[in-house]
Order: structure tokens, then sequence, then C-alpha cells
């Protein structure tokens, strides 16, 4: 296709793609184990979405939103209820209160509606979005124990318990231990105390640990103490300052920022990345420490135009490219006289900043809520 200006002085032939009008419904559920008692009530949690292509747009665009509620018992007899008229907000989670059924095994959700597909005609399309939770699971096996894993302080402790939580004591457990940067793990046969528990340690540099108690049922865990999505592109307008959380040990070698230019790095630009005094020092497990700190973001810096290359490393290596252009924003791009960069979410990045732990209650602490 052509562009070209209203007074005809400028003219350029550039592409243009054309999506599909693709809808998908994304729904998160949430019910607290421990509610899932036997003719007890629980409450539900859904947070729904719905996207075109990959753009967030309003959920009043969906419509017969249905929400069906399946539970499988152990004899294999399924109940099925629906709950019609649902009414999502944005900005809040929906709630409902189901009822716990006796001798469940399964609990099935699943969340429908239609949107008029407008490049259709519009043409009706079905959306759902399913949840799947096992409860009870021991009950339909041979199995009468089972180990669970928890981290008390800064150790992780293994627990092998019976179906009512007694303690299962002086039993050996099988554990294998996967290393950071080692491809095999390493077995390791120790035995449960009295409590029917086996004290592991804080752990440090292990990805995973497999449990084998005699029963022969083997429970792995992946150990990461964080999980988020990161982005992979970042746009931003030169001078302004870019902020990317962050919720590891920051320390001198966990990040670095280059200058690319033709597909080559010319330039280190870390000293845009600013960092407050390093401290207080961070304890590793052999008694020494290192300098570093925690921080909720990492923020960069009057970056002149240009294109960069931000590596961060943790557990993983994560690697974003940064576009910085000297333009004006407008209708969701920086337009500037040599390139154009497009401005997606472009709101300060939510992030969990702190967690407190009270005597009653936790206290999570979120940066740029809305």
């Amino acid at each position: 296709m052509v562009l070209a200006d209203a007074a005809g002085a400028f003219a350029t032939l550039t592409d243009f793609e054309h999506h599909a009008e693709n809808y998908t419904l994304d729904a998160q559920f949430h019910i607290e184990r421990e509610q899932l008692l036997a003719g007890k009530e629980a409450t539900l949690a859904i947070r729904a979405a719905l996207l075109i292509n990959d753009a967030q747009v309003s959920l009043d665009l969906l419509q017969d939103a249905k929400l069906t509620i399946t539970s499988t018992n152990l004899d294999n007899v399924a109940t099925t209820q629906e709950v019609k008229g649902l009414k999502f907000d944005a900005a809040k989670v929906l709630t409902h209160t189901i009822k716990v059924p006796e001798r469940m095994l399964i609990l099935n959700l699943a969340l429908t509606g239609k949107v008029d597909v407008l490049t259709k005609g519009g043409e009706k399309k079905e959306l759902s979005a399913t949840w799947a939770r096992f409860v009870n699971a021991i009950d339909n096996q041979e199995q009468t124990n089972d180990g669970r894993l928890s981290k008390f302080g800064d150790g992780y402790v293994y627990e092998l318990l019976g179906k009512d939580g007694e303690p299962i004591a002086d039993q050996q457990i099988v554990f294998g231990f996967h290393h950071r940067g080692i491809i095999f793990s390493v077995p390791v046969a120790l035995r449960s105390d009295e409590k029917g528990r086996v004290a592991l340690g804080e752990l440090d540099g292990i990805e995973t640990v497999a449990a084998t108690p005699p029963n022969g049922l083997t429970r792995q865990w992946p150990l990461a103490e964080m999980s988020r999505t990161w982005p992979t592109v970042i746009h931003a307008k030169a001078g302004e300052k870019i902020e990317i959380p962050w919720a590891r040990d920051f320390s001198p070698d966990s990040y670095s920022l280059l200058e690319i230019r033709g597909g080559t790095f010319v330039a280190d630009r870390t000293k845009h990345i600013v960092i407050p005094p390093l401290g207080p020092y961070i304890k590793k497990t052999d008694g020494k420490s290192k300098p570093g700190l925690k921080l909720p973001f990492i923020t960069i810096e009057n970056l002149p135009p240009g294109d960069y290359s931000l590596r961060l490393r943790d557990e993983d290596e994560h690697e974003i490219r940064i576009g910085v252009t000297d333009a004006a924003p407008v209708q969701g791009w920086l337009l500037g006289a040599n390139r154009e960069l497009e401005l997606r979410d472009s709101a300060p990045p939510l992030h969990i900043a702190n967690v407190k732990v009270g005597a009653d209650a936790i206290e999570v602490i979120l940066a740029n809520a809305n």
C-alpha cells in the first residue's frame, strides 16, 4: 500500500498485515484447597479477560456468559450445575459460592460465552476457558501416605504423612536433587524422624527435588521462589525513565545494558542503569557475603535514541530489547523523523514490591496498582 500526506508532498510504499478477527477468552480460577471440605461451602474466584488477537478488549462484548461446575465423586458419578447471567468487571474478581459434595474426586470448571465476529457479518463465535482440580486423590489409590515439601524460615522440610495427617516415622526416603547447571540428579537416602520429617536445609542452587517413600509414590517439586512474565521488547521516548520489575538479589554481575547497531554490540551503556549504593550484603550459604540488594524495579534513565539489549541474570538469563526514539507519542505510537515505534502496555508495570508477614495476616504490597 502507499501512504501519503494530504498535501501530496510525501508518499511511501509500505506493507500492511491485516490480522484476522480472532477472539480468546482467558480466565483464571482460584479456590482455596482448605475450603474443599465435604458438606461445607467454598468460594470460587474468577478473573476473566477477553482478547482479540493479543489485545485486551471490553468484557461487555461477551454474551451469554455461563459458568458450568462439574464435580465427579470416587464412584465416577458426575454432578453438573450451571450459573448464568454472569456480570464481569475488568477491575474486580467475580466470586461464586459452591457447596462441596461428599467424596468428591475432581472439580471441573468451564466458563463459556459468545462474541459477534464483525468481519463475518456478526456471526456468533463460541469461546471457553476451563480449569480442573483433583481433590482427595489419595482416596482413589492404594497408598495410605504421601509426602509434602514445606519451607520453614530459610530451610526446606519433607514430611511423610498418612491420610489423616498422622506422621509416618522411621521410613527411608530416597531423594533426588537436581542442581542448577548440572544435567543429572544426585540420589540421597534419608530417614524420617518421629514427626515424619526430614530436614533438607536451604538447598541453595537446587532447581528441583524429587522424593520416593517406601510406597513408591514419587513426588517432584520445583524450587523457584518467584515466577513472572518478562517483556521481550520495550519502546520508550528518549530520556524517559524505564522500569522493569525485579525481585531477586541484585548484584553487579546480574545485569548489563549494551547498545546495538547493525546487529552488533557497539557500546556498553550499563551506566544508564540507576543503582543505589550496594547493600546490605547478601549472605551466602557458605557463610560468606557478596554485595547486592533487593530492588522492586530496575530503573534505566536518560537513554539516547537507539537500540539496546538489556540482559538480566537470575536462575535463567532474560534478554529485553529496548528501542528508543526522540518523538512525541501519537495514538499509541512514537512518531520520529527516522523511525516509528509502537507503544504497547505503556502503563507502569504491576509488580509485587514487598510481602509482610504479620501475626494474623499477610500483607502484599503492589507497585503501580490501578
